[in-house]
């Protein structure tokens, strides 16, 4: 079912164009009562852009630095010590869990 406008020729209606001087009203409202919240906001999105980015660059270090490494200790016969990679693991956990707290914060 497609799309009908009033005239009934399918096409859609045109956006009108955005009033910046409405734009500016709400943001003066949001700095004047609301400056603290807004700074809050923007630092939780900002720590959970950064965590989700730093996590998934890290899953390449952990995998070439950690896991790559205890494969072949394994493979040559030897005994792997999984200590360091526990506490990267456990590092890995607490940038995903500031992530998500200052997701939903």
């Amino acid at each position: 079912m497609a799309y009908e406008d009033k005239k009934g020729t399918g096409s859609k209606p045109k956006k009108p164009p955005m009033d910046l001087k409405v734009l500016k009203r709400v943001l003066t409202y949001v700095f004047k009562k609301y400056k603290l919240l807004f700074a809050i906001a923007m630092l939780c999105t900002v720590v959970s852009s950064i965590a989700s980015v730093y996590g998934i660059s890290f899953l390449e270090t952990l995998i070439k630095d950690y896991i790559e490494p205890l494969v072949q200790v394994v493979k040559d016969g030897g005994k792997a010590d999984f200590t360091p990679l526990f506490f990267e693991l456990l590092k890995l956990a607490i940038i995903y869990i500031c992530g998500i707290a200052s997701t939903f914060a």
